[in-house]
């Protein structure tokens, strides 16, 4: 097959218009683009999307894309994975169903409300802690009628570190329960170690590897008893 040339020039010629039934394509001199012209004057050209020349897209929609190490305009490199960028950007899912169970995972729940929402109780099991500073909320939003909220780590290494405040009854000053060493799990049974009624809520902070800092605040009935105990083996 003989060897087809295309017009390179930094513009095109009077005589290279589109026809009504054709349109005029060339090499661009001063940037390499390929070009063509558009509509039946060919006054208006196009750049042809390459592969691998830089180019800047304008008023493009990308179906399901794949992009691989993307660099912003500050000419950092993106660092983010997707889900991290949801995570942050996505606001349409700051509450999440914490159902019967719920494993959760960093990129997805870090700075999430997570919702103790079920009668029969949640249990809800945090990641592997990494110390990477990953913030989880967790919120009674269905007071428990059977079983117990509970949340707990991910394995026989990880522990919390903090306080919940307990309250019993107004006629009384609350209880502090700090967590003990080696402890894993908090549970509300409904009862001494909190309600598990709307409204009580924890935070968690995986502020060193290993250990997840937490506070929060619940009530209690009969002889509260602190809701820490080590439990994941």
């Amino acid at each position: 097959m003989p060897t087809r040339f295309i017009q390179r020039a930094a513009a095109l010629r009077p005589q290279d218009v589109s026809l009504s039934n054709a349109n005029a394509i060339f090499v661009d001199s001063d940037d390499n683009q390929l070009k063509f012209t558009t509509g039946a004057s060919g006054t208006t050209t196009v750049d042809v999307v390459t592969e691998s020349q830089t180019q800047t897209l304008t008023n493009k929609t990308f179906t399901s894309p794949t992009v691989n190490s993307p660099v912003v305009n500050s000419g950092a490199a993106v660092a983010a994975t997707g889900p991290e960028i949801d995570n942050v950007a996505d606001v349409s899912a700051r509450m999440v169903a914490g159902g019967a169970t719920l494993a959760m995972v960093a990129a997805t729940h870090s700075g999430r409300i997570i919702a103790l929402d079920t009668l029969a109780g949640s249990v809800v099991t945090l990641p592997a802690s990494s110390g990477g500073g990953a913030v989880y909320e967790f919120l009674v939003t269905v007071t428990a009628t059977s079983n117990s909220h509970i949340i707990q780590v991910a394995n026989a290494t990880d522990e919390f570190r903090g306080f919940v405040v307990q309250d019993a009854s107004e006629a009384t000053a609350p209880n502090i329960f700090w967590a003990a060493d080696n402890d894993d799990t908090i549970t509300l049974n409904r009862t001494t170690t909190g309600l598990a009624a709307q409204g009580e809520y924890f935070r968690v902070v995986d502020a060193v590897s290993g250990v997840f800092f937490v506070t929060g605040y619940s009530q209690a009935s009969g002889i509260e008893a602190t809701p820490f105990s080590n439990a994941v083996s």
